[in-house]
Formats: structure tokens, sequence, C-alpha cells
């Protein structure tokens, strides 16, 4: 399992673990690693608040820094888990306990721009309804830019106040 501080990188990226269920088996540790270049993107100013005990509202202002096509992207956010811990009743990893960091616990759609400038501003405001365990200093939140076809333009990571 990937880690923090397990890589060397010349380049910055966010990583995210997304969940994969196997046949006969739920497992809910990630099976599958996705790595965001980080395009300086921190262009974008992320506000936290819990207007009730079960959800969390981010509400994002900044600017895309390139110009934007009539093809459009989707801006994403992912808020995600780090420090978890699963015990592996059977299948290959029977006995073992995995710990996994950056697993994606919700992931929503802030807004699709077509035809938008660089730097025009932009905002939106996503909400997050919250598992049972959820304790905001081993979560972040990564904002990332997306075609239609999944290509990557760019990503900024952000830590959640501990105080949220």
């Amino acid at each position: 399992m990937l880690g923090k501080g397990d890589f060397q990188l010349a380049v910055p990226v966010v990583l995210l673990a997304f969940h994969v269920d196997y046949v006969g088996w739920k497992d809910p540790s990630p099976c599958l690693i996705v790595t965001l270049p980080l395009k300086k993107y921190k262009y974008f100013q992320a506000t936290f608040s819990r207007p009730t005990s079960i959800c969390l509202e981010v509400t994002i202002n900044g600017a895309l820094r390139t110009k934007v096509d009539n093809l459009g992207v989707h801006v994403m956010v992912a808020l995600y888990e780090t420090g978890s811990v699963t015990d592996c009743p059977r299948g290959e990893n029977k006995g073992r306990v995995l710990s996994n960091d950056y697993v994606v616990r919700k992931l929503e759609k802030l807004c699709t721009v077509k035809g938008h400038p660089a730097k025009k501003p932009l905002s939106g405001t996503v909400s997050f309804s919250l598992w049972e365990s959820f304790n905001s200093s081993r979560c972040g939140m990564a904002v990332f830019v997306q075609s239609s076809s999944h290509q990557f333009f760019g990503s900024q990571n952000n830590h959640l106040p501990d105080d949220i």
C-alpha cells in the first residue's frame, strides 16, 4: 500500500484512492489510485461550514488558470480520509490489517464550465453528507479540473480545519 512519504517525485501530485468491490466480498479498502498533477491551482479558496452535525458545506471561490473551450470541463471536489484501517477476515489478505490513506469518501461536481476565459472568477458550493466516524483532522479535500473524457488539467489539495 502507498502512504505518506512513500514518494520521491520531481512533480507534486494529489493521490486519491477509490473503493472497488470484489465479487463475493465488499472490500472497504481502496483499490484504485489516481494521481493528479498539481499545476499550481492555488487559485481556489475554500470556506468550510457545518450547517448540521451530519453535513459539511464547502464553498469554493477562484479562477481557472487557462481558457476553457466550448467542450468544457468539470470542476470536481473530493472529500478524502487518511489513517483508516481495515481488518481482513478472508481473501488474499486474510488476517491482515491494512492501513489506507487518501481514501475518497465523497465526490461531487462543483460545476461545469464551457467557453470560460482564463482567470475569470467562478464559485460554487457542494454539500457532503458525513459518515459516523468523521474526524476533520484525518480528512482533506481535493479540487480538480477534468474533461468529460477524464483528462486532468490541474488539481489543488486542501486540509480541513481541525475545528470544523
